[in-house]
């Protein structure tokens, strides 16, 4: 990597800022994993949820090319994780991650107002 490969937009922004922000995201999906709270208690089911969104948003590749080798011992064709790939992933990764914590973030404010439980579900 070169001075002038950092100055190209096209390669600086899904090469290097993408997967460094979505590591820092999806190390908060993983501490709601481990910890098992958010902003309100997470139950067992969306903790394995976040578990998923941590590991697409933090390395997608991992699970494609694992499903790739498994694809070759049994004699299919398979490809490599190409960057659409890769970036599709992440989107999904983070589309989950989103939706985890808008519900859990909801679930905070009504057990604040009175109007819903913390509890997981």
């Amino acid at each position: 990597m070169t001075l002038a490969d950092l100055t190209d937009v096209g390669f600086l922004i899904p090469e290097v800022v993408v997967p460094v922000a979505g590591v820092f995201v999806g190390v908060v999906a993983l501490a709601a994993t481990v910890i098992g709270f958010v902003a309100s208690p997470v139950s067992r089911s969306r903790r394995a949820a976040f578990a998923v969104s941590s590991l697409l948003l933090m390395a997608p590749g991992l699970a494609i090319s694992g499903a790739y080798d498994v694809f070759g011992l049994i004699g299919v064709a398979s490809g490599e994780v190409t960057l659409v790939v890769d970036l599709a992933l992440r989107g999904v990764g983070l589309v989950l991650f989103v939706a985890l914590l808008t519900e859990n973030r909801r679930r905070a404010t009504a057990a604040e107002d009175g109007t819903g439980t913390a509890e997981p579900a």
